[in-house]
């Protein structure tokens, strides 16, 4: 009988923790149910005074569930104002995000939705939109921390 109860709750065990994908240094990220996101980048940038461009790189907890079919999405006042893929380079994404807006001091939220964990990663009050970030196109390099 303890034989028993002993080899259900290692059955368990073993179904809880494949739930679940653990990292190296004990971070736990947990897989979800979302279906993939219709973000939508702004048709008419020119409909924008302003813009900001930036480098969004992963944070290492994501890094490895990274694929080609992840997004990334910029939102103001909840508007999508950006929208990016990844560049994956020696395994580590990277997103070129332009960001479009009606001056400064707006709020940006960052979404992310990842493929392979079916789920979407969302950054509230991630930064201030700022167009002097890049006036010239160049891109400022962000490393931004998604809850898990």
């Amino acid at each position: 009988m303890m034989k028993k109860i002993l080899l259900s709750f290692l059955a368990a065990l073993t179904i809880i923790m494949g739930g679940c994908s653990k990292e190296d240094d004990g971070t736990v990220v947990k897989p979800g149910n979302d279906t993939r996101p219709a973000w939508q980048a702004p048709a008419n940038y020119a409909d924008y005074e302003q813009f900001m461009s930036v480098l969004v790189i992963l944070q290492d907890e994501l890094q490895p569930y990274v694929s080609t079919n992840d997004l990334l999405c910029a939102k103001v006042n909840g508007e999508v104002r950006g929208v990016a893929a990844p560049d994956i380079i020696d395994g580590k994404a990277t997103f070129s995000l332009t960001i479009a807006g009606n001056g400064n001091d707006a709020s940006i939220e960052l979404c992310f939705y990842s493929d392979r964990l079916n789920r979407i990663f969302t950054l509230s009050n991630w930064t201030v939109f700022d167009a002097s970030v890049a006036p010239m196109g160049t891109e400022s390099l962000y490393k931004p921390a998604f809850p898990l």
